[in-house]
């Protein structure tokens, strides 16, 4: 099994912070940035065999890292050079073309515990699984989910509060005929003008609009946190230095 991380954007809404680093880079309270974390965690999972770490935004200060900390063997470098125009959808299709067996997805501001990839990793041989978590409440910029039957029908940050039955990690299996079925549906999406500033959890609501079943599995909030504004990173900074983490 192989995992992509996705690392390309500019992490604009944590300016100025990002001005020179890459958000996957930025020093946290331990002194370690977010893609140490995740990089560790996978070399931890005995069943993930390698990384794909999409970039595009100072990529050569990742690359410099990622050989820096000994993962040059562990990991390879799916350069993304339209991520100045485009979101993580494109760089998901860049990264799928270092595929070989199936993967596990994150975005690359995630921080989560071993103990959730080692639940991914055992959700199922073949199928497509979504990581979810359920909040007491949801607020407009949560990338929110609906569940028809114990099966996820939507994922959307256009949602309404009162109508999400969960939020997405972002962290997602594709598995046997799952994997099959994700490169297919990027391959169509790529092809639609429309989807070049989406996020790549579009393949979700083509998939489930034609009928494919999307598996929820889930976490509980406390197991992961992601860094996309000033106060995640305080939040984040607070944990870690507390050990709460």
């Amino acid at each position: 099994m192989q995992a992509i991380i996705l690392a390309a954007g500019k992490g604009e809404r944590l300016m100025p912070l990002t001005a020179t680093v890459p958000k996957v880079l930025l020093p946290l309270s331990d002194n370690e940035p977010i893609l140490k974390k995740q990089l560790k965690v996978f070399g931890d999972i005995k069943e993930i065999d390698g990384v794909i770490v999409v970039t595009g935004y100072l990529t050569e200060k990742i690359e410099e890292k990622v050989y820096e900390w000994g993962y040059g063997d562990f990991v390879k470098i799916a350069y993304n050079p339209f991520y100045k125009v485009s979101n993580n959808l494109i760089s998901l299709w860049f990264g799928t073309h270092f595929l070989e067996d199936d993967v596990i997805i994150t975005n690359g501001d995630n921080l989560f515990k071993n103990s959730v990839i080692e639940k991914l990793v055992q959700a199922g041989d073949d199928g497509i699984f979504l990581m979810v978590d359920k909040k007491k409440e949801y607020d407009l910029d949560d990338m929110k989910v609906l569940l028809d039957g114990g099966r996820i029908v939507r994922v959307s940050k256009k949602i309404g509060i009162d109508e999400a039955d969960a939020e997405s990690t972002g962290i997602a299996k594709f598995a046997g005929e799952g994997r099959n079925k994700l490169i297919y549906t990027l391959e169509r999406l790529v092809r639609d003008e429309e989807y070049l500033n989406r996020f790549w959890l579009e393949t979700f609501n083509l998939l489930a609009s034609e009928g494919e079943r999307i598996t929820p599995v889930w976490i509980e909030e406390d197991k992961w946190k992601e860094m996309d504004i000033h106060s995640d990173k305080e939040l984040i900074d607070y944990l870690l230095k507390n050990k709460m983490f």
